[in-house]
């Protein structure tokens, strides 16, 4: 080396020399550390406390009802099972109230649907009726008639009672029983139904006459009588001061219809004598007037079926109107 580096090397000497120091410095304290660890007591590790169980609550028993209120639970467990019945029973009549329901207005819908479709159709005209030829045809004609105005009144009866029955199946057991005298029902069947529909229009019967009294007070409400006999009313249609006397012939006019128009018996200009021999309501309709006077006569059927002959297709509860006038 040489004098003239020497200056350099002692400059950089200088520099080096406090960072030596304060390495060494930190070389010491690491060392007093290590040993200070090495001389301190052991810490002893702390093993965590056992956690206690968890015990389930005590369940303490309900004390049992005192002997005394033990009836008085009983009889309130039967009324709330009884309770349940009848809600059960409501609940069941209900639903078949438903079901009723739901079926009338089925029947309902059906019907309504049927008219209107029958609105719908062409009227059809009826057949011309063909006239019967020669003796045995007409008494014939006259037979069934004669045989069909005497059903004429149970059909109405029946319909009248509310019963539903097939005209078309009432007309084939007619037509069957004349043709072949057989039935495609047993004789036991029948009787049992023909029991049934009896007692059904015979139930009915009573409150069927209470409405022909009904229309009966109806036609003559607020009208002054002549008379009140034997159930018949009768009133002034033509009044005249001079009544008839006994034996006196007269022309009489005298028509006897239904409330709903059908015809009973229609005579006139016939000559009769005045007197007992009469049929009793002719007798007793004549002797309220006289020459050129009218009178009527309105009764139930039931009233006077006994004095005056119907024919059989008038129903008991039928409003007869009797008029009669003299000449």
């Amino acid at each position: 080396m040489t004098q003239r580096h020497l200056p350099f090397v002692l400059f950089f000497t200088a520099l080096l020399l406090p960072a030596l120091a304060s390495a060494a410095a930190e070389d010491e304290m690491l060392h007093a550390f290590g040993d200070a660890a090495r001389t301190l007591p052991s810490v002893p590790v702390k093993n965590p406390k056992p956690q206690p169980k968890a015990v389930a609550p005590k369940i303490t028993p309900q004390p049992a009802a005192p002997p005394e209120i033990q009836p008085q639970l009983n009889q309130l467990r039967a009324q709330i099972i009884e309770l349940e019945k009848q809600k059960a029973t409501l609940q069941l009549k209900n639903e078949q109230q438903e079901k009723r329901l739901q079926t009338q207005q089925a029947s309902s819908e059906k019907l309504t649907a049927e008219l209107e479709t029958a609105k719908k159709q062409p009227a059809v005209a009826p057949l011309p009726l063909a006239e019967p030829k020669g003796d045995a045809e007409r008494d014939g004609y006259m037979l069934g008639q004669s045989i069909a105005s005497n059903t004429v009144v149970q059909l109405q009866m029946v319909k009248d009672s509310g019963l539903t029955i097939s005209l078309d199946q009432m007309i084939a057991g007619f037509t069957t029983q004349l043709k072949t005298g057989t039935s495609a029902m047993s004789s036991e069947e029948m009787s049992r139904r023909y029991a049934v529909m009896q007692d059904a229009i015979n139930k009915n019967m009573g409150s069927l006459i209470e409405k022909g009294y009904a229309q009966l007070n109806k036609q003559l409400d607020k009208r002054k009588t002549l008379l009140t006999q034997n159930g018949v009313r009768w009133f002034a249609v033509k009044p005249v001061k001079a009544k008839l006397i006994p034996e006196q012939q007269v022309e009489v006019s005298v028509k006897i219809t239904t409330l709903g128009g059908k015809v009973i018996n229609d005579f006139a200009n016939d000559q009769v004598a005045f007197d007992n021999s009469l049929p009793p309501l002719l007798y007793e309709g004549m002797s309220l007037t006289g020459a050129g006077g009218a009178v009527e006569g309105w009764a139930l059927a039931k009233d006077i079926i006994e004095r005056e002959p119907l024919p059989p297709w008038v129903a008991p509860y039928d409003v007869i109107h009797y008029q009669l006038a003299i000449k």
